[in-house]
């Protein structure tokens, strides 16, 4: 917009105004584009009214205005007419001539009418509503913002629809119709969320928590407040930050969290105070002084109180001084100078008359009322503190006895570790030496037990004593390596070489394939994995070779991703299913699935290629 200085102003009026009169006086015997000319001061002319109502010179801007609708009407052209009747409305109504703005409003719905333009006509009933609300007759301006919505539901604006139910929403809550008001911004948040409006659903956000504190629902209003803050907190709007921050200590203030209802006044205060938002820092410190009152801080509450009072004194903001007067009337009284309560009590029923147009407030009524109150409001914080110290005295008393009761068990569990530990420390040492007897009695219990089975008749095997002594070999080269890591494929070669040797494989004609990664494994993974092996390879030699084949046997290693061992053994013996594996009740293959269950794994059994094929995984 064109901005002007007051003196530019005033010849730019004088301008016009002369230039005006005279080409009206020769509009006949002008030869000329009357259209382009006519059009083009048309444009000036709003621009100039423009100029005026963001000056808040309303009288000039509607003068200005209608100027420029004879320039337009001129031209014939009638989006300019429309446009320039819709903004001498709003003047009027700035001004507060209410029936004016109307009659306004009227005209530019009628040619947008008559130039069938939709949206313009949905803001033309809107503003009629408008007028009709600030002038309290709500059934009237709920009328025109319906027909607003039942015009713009035929449109593709659901922005616009949003907007409507919005507005519908603020016009419920002034007339405290919470559950109408609440439907409306709950269709406009939908619609918002729908079309991804953040500024706008902020908007909503913040109204529908204005709702929920009027009804006393604080925990849903600091929820929608709290959502407000965080987008606006995105789009860095100071004001609009400070705003929310405002309402969320109105909502702690009510629910008595008065800590954290300083802290956000306090944030909303220094805000508006650094970007220079006067009136709105006032209105803030009247909700500090009210809170610090509240708590009876008085000597906290006084400079928020002369912030306010010097606000509304310079500026003559009545609504303000209200509230001021209200907090003084109770400052007084904290500090027992009820001559001066009562006259700034005083001062707040003539004004609150004046304001609200109310019958005569009786300030001596008032004064008993507000008398009556602080002494029940004393009456209850004294309550208050009393409660708080009985339950601050019984908080002390448990934390007392959860000291001693945590002393008492940690001193019991100290003595039992330390009893444990020296159990563990005679077990290790008794293992040691259990294990040193083992180690030297294996021997003699191998020999035992090579005298019972050469008893029995074992086909397919022609030294069972080469094959015990291979797995005292293979027994002592991991109990010669207790907690080292083992090369899992030189170990398992040694393993298959000396049961290939132990079990007589090579008079057998039997066949051993190979596919090993060299591995890292512990030695425990290491001794279950070799039990495993040597098993599969004895079931393979009991029941495989009993075939007309040669016995094949092949075991591969591979890892599996970053943790995964993959085992596959695989032989060419007669099929074989996990079926007859779980109802098997030989030693062999209960040794097999122990082993398998202890390293946290299961077989799987299928048939590939004529080869029973044995597969399980080992997580590293």
């Amino acid at each position: 917009m064109i901005k002007l200085n007051l003196k530019a102003c005033n010849y730019a009026v004088l301008f016009i105004v002369i230039f005006t009169c005279i080409r009206c006086s020769h509009q006949d015997r002008l030869e000329v584009d009357t259209v382009h000319s006519d059009s083009f001061y048309g444009d000036n002319l709003y621009t100039l009214g423009d100029s005026c109502y963001y000056k808040e010179k309303f009288n000039h801007a509607v003068y200005f205005y209608k100027l420029a609708a004879n320039a337009f009407g001129i031209a014939s052209d009638t989006l300019g007419i429309a446009k320039s009747f819709n903004d001498a409305g709003l003047s009027y109504r700035k001004m507060g001539k209410y029936d004016s703005a109307r009659i306004y409003y009227k005209k530019a719905f009628f040619l947008d009418s008559i130039r069938k333009d939709t949206l313009p006509l949905i803001g033309r009933l809107r503003n009629i509503g408008i007028t009709y609300n600030y002038e309290g007759n709500h059934v009237q301006s709920i009328k025109y913002y319906t027909r607003s919505l039942e015009l713009a539901q035929y449109t593709e604006s659901e922005e616009t629809v949003a907007a409507i139910h919005n507005s519908l929403g603020n016009l419920y809550n002034d007339q405290e119709r919470y559950v109408l008001a609440l439907k409306h911004y709950e269709e406009s948040l939908a619609l918002y969320l729908q079309i991804s409006k953040p500024a706008k659903l902020a908007l909503v956000y913040n109204n529908i928590g204005n709702v929920n504190t009027a009804i006393g629902d604080y925990g849903k209003a600091l929820f929608y407040h709290k959502s407000s803050l965080g987008i606006k907190k995105d789009f860095k709007n100071q004001e609009d930050i400070a705003y929310s921050l405002h309402n969320i200590g109105v909502i702690h203030q009510f629910q008595k969290r008065y800590l954290l209802s300083e802290e956000n006044f306090k944030e909303a205060y220094k805000i508006r105070t650094k970007i220079k938002d006067i009136r709105n820092s006032a209105v803030t410190a009247n909700a500090l002084a009210r809170l610090y009152l509240d708590m009876d801080k008085t000597k906290e509450a006084l400079p928020y109180l002369n912030t306010a009072k010097a606000f509304f004194q310079q500026n003559h903001d009545k609504t303000i001084e209200l509230d001021n007067l209200k907090n003084w009337g109770d400052y007084y009284y904290q500090l027992s100078a009820f001559k001066l309560a009562y006259n700034e009590l005083k001062n707040w029923a003539v004004l609150n008359d004046s304001l609200f147009n109310t019958q005569k407030v009786s300030v001596l009524e008032t004064w008993n009322q507000f008398e009556l109150n602080q002494k029940e409001n004393e009456n209850i914080k004294q309550k208050e503190r009393a409660d708080h110290q009985e339950k601050l005295a019984k908080n002390w008393l448990k934390i007392l006895w959860l000291l001693l009761c945590f002393f008492i068990v940690v001193s019991i569990l100290s003595i039992l570790l330390y009893r444990q530990r020296r159990r563990i420390l005679k077990l290790n040492e008794d293992l040691d030496l259990l294990n040193t007897d083992i180690r030297h009695g294996k021997q003699n219990d191998y020999t035992q037990v090579i005298q019972e089975l050469q008893k029995l008749e074992f086909d397919g095997v022609d030294s069972i004593e080469n094959m015990l002594y291979a797995s005292i070999a293979v027994d002592d080269t991991l109990y010669n390596q207790p907690g080292q890591k083992v090369n899992i494929k030189g170990h398992l070669n040694k393993i298959l070489e000396e049961k290939y040797q132990a079990m007589n494989m090579n008079k057998h004609g039997v066949m051993i394939e190979k596919d090993l990664e060299p591995v890292i494994l512990n030695g425990e993974i290491a001794s279950k994995l070799t039990f495993i092996i040597r098993e599969l390879m004895t079931n393979s030699m009991k029941h495989a070779v009993k075939t007309d084949r040669k016995l094949k046997i092949k075991l591969k290693v591979k890892t599996k991703g970053a943790n995964m061992l993959d085992i596959a053994y695989s032989d060419n013996g007669n099929k074989f299913s996990i079926e007859q594996l779980e109802s098997s009740n030989g030693l062999g293959w209960q040794i097999i699935k122990r082993f398998i269950k202890k390293l946290g794994s299961c077989i799987n059994i299928k048939r590939e290629a004529d080869l029973n094929v044995f597969q399980f995984f080992i997580k590293l």
